[in-house]
């Protein structure tokens, strides 16, 4: 029995070392729903956010990495006081459809046919833009960003039109 016991940590370790990714579901993430407000935001991810303000009024993000000047894993933008897009930078988390940072553009496209548009990127020659529409999702999208190599770099989903900002605001 002790050697059960002398290994415990290491299992543990081991799978901190190798999370499995979160699901995103098309509704929100974890108890945060689109349409929320703030404050209900802030309660359902049941973990600290940062940036933003309790009385900005417009546009804001909050970041679940207090660095964001690097990748921020998710990020929630908040306009007029609603929970409107949530932004992905991280292979910790799956979209829907079970794509993730780092998976190849084909395998979206793949899971999506007949239910996306491929588009140049705005601003990154040779990137492209997977945007996801799906008549289920009561006017949701998810827009995932490819770099050259074919990659997914990042994903966002959302309401409209805050989906398909390709700024974020705060």
């Amino acid at each position: 029995m002790k050697p059960l016991v002398w290994m415990m940590p290491l299992v543990l370790a081991a799978c901190a070392l190798n999370p499995k990714p979160q699901p995103v579901t098309v509704d929100g993430f974890a108890k945060a729903r689109f349409g929320d407000t703030l404050a209900t935001l802030k309660k359902a991810v049941g973990k600290p956010l940062y940036g933003g303000s309790d009385s900005a009024a417009q546009c804001q993000m909050l970041f679940e990495n207090p660095d964001a000047s690097q990748q921020f894993g998710m990020a929630f933008m908040v306009e007029n006081g609603r929970f409107v897009r949530l932004d992905v930078d991280s292979p910790g988390y799956l979209s829907p459809g079970g794509i993730k940072v780092g998976d190849p553009l084909a395998k979206a496209e793949q899971v999506f046919a007949g239910r996306s548009e491929t588009l140049p990127h705005k601003y990154q020659a040779g990137a492209q833009l997977l945007v996801v529409s799906d008549p289920a999702w009561q006017g949701k999208k998810l827009v995932f960003e490819a770099g050259a190599d074919g990659l997914v770099r990042s994903w966002r989903l959302g309401v409209m039109p805050a989906v398909l900002y390709m700024e974020r605001c705060g």
